[in-house]
C-alpha cells in the first residue's frame, strides 16, 4: 500500500482500503524517479478501485436462451454473491422491475458464485414458486444469453470478476440468469348431463382452492379457480407434478365442492375439453409431466353430485333462469298484443290480460318447486332421503301450461300480421328445449348428506 501523504514503511489503513489500493511497480533507478519510500528502485503509481457486475433474471418465454423481445423480466428476486474459495456471502440484491441486479464495489480478479437461492422465492407464492428450470446456457451474444447452470437445485452462475487494467475496466454486467417456465391448468366445472365432457351451457366452479405439488409430495403453489373456473400455474419445464383439488373445507356444506365427485376420466376425443381428473384419497387429483416448452392447458377437473345429490346453485339457479325468461317474454308479448290496433280474433284483450296474469303465476309456482319442493339431500330433516319425482312432474306440467301459453300469445300476434312473431317463436322454442334438458338433469331421488 502506498499513501503520498505519509512516507514510511509503515500500511496505513486507507492503503489496505477495499476501494482505494495503490500498486508500487518497482523499476531500474535510471528509468525514473527516486523512490519516495526507500525500497529500492523507481515506482509508477497508479490508483485500482473496486469493480461493479450484474445484469438480468429473465424468463426465457421461447426457449432459446437468449433474452428476446418476448421474454419477461423476473422483478423481486434474491440475489446472492459468494466467495467461491471461502463460500462466504459478499452481498445480496434484489433484482429490479425490469429483472435487472447489480453488485457494487467488488474487489477485482475474485472467483465468485452469483446464486438465486433464497428458499422463500421457490416456495409457494414466492417469486419463483415451482422451482423454474435453467435455459440453454452460452447459446449466443454474451451480453444477452443464459450464464447459469443449475447448481445443488438452484440457478448459478460461476465467474471471476474482471482485472482491473490501468482504468480500463470498472464493471462487467453480462452474467444472465435465463429461467425456463411452462404454463399449466385449465378449468373445473359442474358435469351437468354426467358425460365427462364440457358442454355449452354447463357451469364452471369458481373459487375452489388448486394445489399443486412435485414428486416427492411437497407443496410447490396454489391457487383458487376464477369466475370462469380457470386456473393456471407458472412451473418448472420437463418435471412431474399433481394437480389437486385437496382442500377439505372445500368439501363442506359451504364449500364451492360440496357433494361432488370427479367425473369420468377421458371420455371425449378432445382433451381440452374432457375430464382429466380421478380420485385420489377423496380428493380430485391430475398427475402430469409438465410439457418443454409452451403451455399445457388442458388439465381440466370435471365434477358430478355425489349419491346423486343436486348441485344447489347450479341447475337449481338455470331453471329459474329461463323461467324467468319465459315469463318475461310471456309478458312482453301480451303487452304487445294489447297495444296493437290489429287485434286478433282468437284471443279478446280480457282473455290476453289472464294469460298474462297466469304466465306469473305458474312461474311463481315453478320458482317454489325449484327452491323449496325440490330435494337436495342437505337438509337438516333428511333421514332416509328423498323422491323429487312428484315435485319434477310439477314442475314441468307448470313448464308445458307456460309453453301452451306462448303458442297462444304467438298464434294471436301472427294472426295480426306483427312482424315479432317468427322471432319469438323461435327464441321460446330454443329456450324451452334447454329448460326441459336441465329439468330431466334434476335427479329423481336423493340420499342424505352422508349417506353412501
Amino acid at each position: 500500500g502506498y499513501d503520498t501523504n505519509t512516507l514510511n514503511n509503515t500500511l496505513d489503513p486507507v492503503e489496505t482500503s477495499t476501494s482505494f489500493i495503490q500498486f508500487l511497480y518497482g523499476v531500474p533507478e535510471a528509468m525514473g524517479p527516486t523512490d519516495p519510500k526507500g525500497i529500492g528502485g523507481d515506482v509508477d503509481i497508479f490508483t485500482c478501485v473496486n469493480v461493479n457486475i450484474g445484469n438480468f433474471v429473465f424468463i426465457d418465454t421461447n426457449g432459446d436462451g437468449l433474452q428476446d423481445a418476448g421474454d419477461t423480466p423476473v422483478a423481486g428476486v434474491t440475489v446472492n454473491l459468494y466467495d467461491k474459495t471461502t463460500e462466504a456471502l459478499l452481498d445480496t440484491t434484489v433484482t429490479a422491475a425490469d429483472g435487472s441486479y447489480q453488485f457494487l464495489n467488488v474487489p477485482p480478479g475474485l472467483d465468485v458464485n452469483i446464486k438465486l437461492d433464497n428458499p422463500a422465492d421457490f416456495a409457494a407464492g414466492g417469486i419463483l414458486q415451482g422451482g423454474l428450470g435453467v435455459t440453454l446456457m452460452d447459446a449466443g451474444d454474451d451480453a444477452i444469453d443464459n450464464d447459469a447452470m443449475d447448481m445443488g437445485g438452484f440457478p448459478a452462475i460461476m465467474t471471476t470478476t474482471p482485472d482491473f487494467v490501468e482504468a480500463q475496466t470498472t464493471e462487467d454486467v453480462t452474467f444472465d440468469f435465463g429461467l425456463l417456465a411452462v404454463r399449466i391448468g385449465d378449468t373445473v366445472w359442474f358435469d351437468t348431463d354426467r358425460d365427462g365432457v364440457q358442454d355449452s351451457g354447463e357451469f364452471a366452479i369458481a373459487g375452489a382452492t388448486v394445489n399443486l405439488y412435485d414428486a416427492a409430495g411437497a407443496l410447490i403453489a396454489t391457487t383458487t379457480t376464477d369466475a370462469n373456473g380457470n386456473y393456471f400455474f407458472n412451473v418448472a419445464p420437463g418435471v412431474a407434478v399433481s394437480v389437486k383439488l385437496d382442500n377439505p373445507a372445500d368439501y363442506t356444506a359451504s364449500g364451492p365442492l360440496f357433494g361432488l365427485v370427479p367425473t369420468a376420466v377421458d371420455a371425449g376425443g378432445d382433451d381440452a375439453l374432457d375430464s382429466d381428473a380421478i380420485d385420489m384419497g377423496g380428493f380430485g387429483a391430475i398427475m402430469v409431466t409438465t410439457p418443454a416448452v409452451g403451455e399445457d392447458l388442458t388439465l381440466d377437473f370435471g365434477f358430478v353430485g355425489e349419491n346423486n345429490f343436486f348441485h344447489q346453485g347450479s341447475i337449481q339457479n338455470f331453471i329459474d333462469t329461463f323461467a324467468i325468461v319465459l315469463n318475461r317474454l310471456n309478458t312482453s308479448l301480451s303487452r304487445a298484443l294489447l297495444r296493437s290496433s290489429d287485434q286478433c280474433t282468437s284471443l279478446s284483450r280480457k282473455r290476453i290480460r289472464r294469460l298474462r296474469k297466469l304466465s306469473a303465476d305458474l312461474y311463481q309456482q315453478i320458482w317454489n318447486g325449484i327452491w323449496v319442493d325440490t330435494k337436495t339431500g342437505l337438509e337438516a330433516d333428511c333421514l332416509d332421503g328423498f323422491d323429487n319425482t312428484e315435485t319434477k312432474a310439477s314442475i314441468s306440467k307448470s313448464v308445458r301450461r307456460l309453453n301452451k301459453i306462448n303458442k297462444r300469445l304467438i298464434g294471436c300476434m301472427e294472426e295480426s300480421g306483427n312482424p315479432r312473431a317468427t322471432r319469438a317463436r323461435r327464441r321460446f322454442k330454443r329456450r324451452m328445449k334447454e329448460l326441459n334438458a336441465e329439468l330431466e338433469n334434476v335427479p329423481d331421488t336423493v340420499q342424505c348428506q352422508g349417506t353412501v
